[in-house]
């Protein structure tokens, strides 16, 4: 069965546990180990910030920071929360940090949740970090995704941003009429594709379903799907992307937004490096992706780095100190850096782009990770292959979806 490896390996790497808690070296109680993927430049730096504030605070404990590069840790991750564990370690939001924390390679951290007045203060992060009702992670920092538009191209055409998905159908059809792309997109590497199922099936179907599917708990066969396949069939029918786009990167695809032969771009705030470098930020403007089912709720993209305490911790009573200070609101905009902090009492930043990603993800029902570290590792590549698919042939549908369900169901189509 295909999505047997992860599961598989976190089980057989749990037998020597006892043995390795048991002889390993122990280390003072006034220390603290934490791993961590922040490896270089602001980032590396915020954390060491955040680590010295939180020694004065509590001097009686050290926090020692080993820092890996991010190919490296992820390999590793398993080796971390098992044989190799350290006191706390960073991660992300996604499924590979729920299936651990089921399996109980994590500790829950609702006490934190509790006393810190998290529940309230960070709402929009709670879902994507708990199983079972427990958060297990105390998120640091999220970025927001969505659309990127030409405010010049809307301006003259007398355009304004769309609200409803029928909104944002009658926005394209004006822009096809003057001749003007509506998005521009590259799918030579296929996320870009899967960036578009991931906003329409969460709109359309909501974050519990989306989560579940994209878990494995859910067929591609299942009727609710149909509608998010057709809507998407719909808007690829009708030209509202850019011809060839197998053949961009999402990089080179901007190309045409900057260029004004198209007027909006789906896409995360990164986009908004290139934009600037290009001298046209002053031309753009954001939009949530419009709503599309009110009894969906309305949930977000946000990938999330995280801080989380292994089961195998040597001191979780010092690292549960450690994660108060870190979910408090001077450790929050300290590791925020460029981009947001998942607290919602927090001043919105003056840049008006990260200004409308702050409210955005603060006032969402629930966050989602990216499509590939929502889904089931053994899925992830076929489905995001299959995303591309559907784009380049969406008469395939039905061929397609039968494909996804049989790597679901772990038998060869």
């Amino acid at each position: 069965m295909t999505r047997i490896p992860l599961l598989l390996i976190f089980s057989l790497l749990l037998l020597p546990l006892s043995f390795l808690s048991a002889s390993g070296d122990k280390e003072s109680p006034g220390e603290l180990l934490l791993y961590s993927n922040l490896s270089s430049g602001s980032p590396r730096s915020s954390l060491s910030r955040a680590v010295s504030l939180f020694e004065k605070e509590y001097p009686h404990i050290e926090v020692t920071v080993r820092s890996f590069d991010h190919s490296s840790y992820e390999s590793r991750i398993v080796s971390f929360l098992t044989a190799d564990s350290p006191d706390l370690l960073i991660w992300s939001n996604g499924f590979a940090m729920t299936e651990a924390a089921r399996m109980g390679l994590l500790l829950g951290l609702d006490d934190i949740w509790e006393e810190e007045g998290l529940y309230e203060l960070m709402a929009s992060s709670r879902e994507g970090l708990s199983v079972g009702g427990i958060p297990y992670g105390i998120p640091f920092a999220f970025y927001h995704w969505g659309v990127y538009y030409r405010k010049d191209l809307f301006q003259e055409a007398g355009l304004e941003v769309p609200e409803t998905w029928e909104d944002l159908e009658l926005l394209c059809s004006r822009l096809m009429q003057r001749g003007i792309t509506p998005f521009t997109l590259g799918t030579k590497f296929p996320w870009t594709a899967a960036l578009w199922f991931d906003y329409l099936n969460l709109r359309i179907n909501g974050y519990e379903f989306h989560r579940d599917l994209l878990a494995g708990r859910i067929s591609w066969l299942d009727h609710r799907l149909d509608s998010v396949f057709s809507r998407w069939r719909d808007f690829i029918g009708r030209g509202y992307f850019h011809s060839a786009h197998e053949e961009l990167s999402w990089f080179d695809a901007l190309d045409l937004l900057t260029g004004g032969e198209a007027a909006m771009c789906l896409m995360g705030s990164f986009i908004e490096v290139p934009l600037e470098e290009e001298g046209v930020m002053d031309s753009m403007g954001f939009f949530p992706f419009p709503a599309l089912s009110p009894e969906a709720g309305v949930s977000e993209l946000a990938p999330t780095g995280t801080l989380h305490i292994p089961s195998a911790a040597e001191h979780p009573e010092e690292a549960r100190l450690f994660l108060k200070f870190m979910a408090g609101p001077e450790a929050q905009e300290l590791m925020k850096g460029t981009s947001l902090s998942p607290r919602n009492d927090l001043k919105p930043p003056k840049d008006p782009f990260l200004a409308a990603g702050y409210c955005l993800l603060s006032d969402a029902h629930d966050l989602s990770p990216f499509f590939d570290r929502a889904c089931d590792p053994g899925i992830s590549n076929a489905a995001s292959e299959a995303m591309k698919a559907f784009m380049l042939q969406p008469e395939k549908e039905n061929e397609i979806r039968a494909e996804l369900e049989a790597i679901r169901a772990g038998f060869p189509p």
